[in-house]
């Protein structure tokens, strides 16, 4: 989970994720926001704080790429849901880069280099 592209991938999707959930908190309903907030807390703990080996590590990489691909897929579909289907075109074709990259985070091949390798 130390590449570059992995984490743009992360950034841009929680991002999106943020951006949705704000929405929905001043459409009146805070729990998707409180949700989003253990999550991020959560994830980010996991991945860059506490001391665990890599491949756990990467295990939940994947899983937390699989799962923010689903969510921004839900968010997609809700845009549906309220008649923007301009607006929900956008965001399929975004959710299915998302869960293009989620699929090819499942299929990494395992090194047993890491970056210093070339060094």
């Amino acid at each position: 989970m130390n590449s570059l592209s992995n984490g743009f991938l992360y950034t841009l999707g929680f991002g999106w994720a943020l951006t949705e959930c704000c929405l929905l908190a001043v459409a009146g309903s805070f729990m998707p926001l409180v949700l989003f907030a253990l999550a991020f807390f959560v994830v980010f703990s996991v991945l860059g704080c506490i001391n665990l080996s890599d491949d756990k590590v990467n295990g939940f990489g994947k899983i937390t790429a699989a799962g923010l691909a689903a969510i921004l897929v839900l968010f997609t579909a809700r845009t549906f849901g309220d008649g923007a289907i301009g607006l929900g075109l956008v965001k399929l074709f975004f959710a299915l880069v998302f869960v293009a990259g989620a699929f090819v985070i499942f299929t990494e091949k395992k090194s047993d280099a890491g970056h210093a390798a070339g060094h």
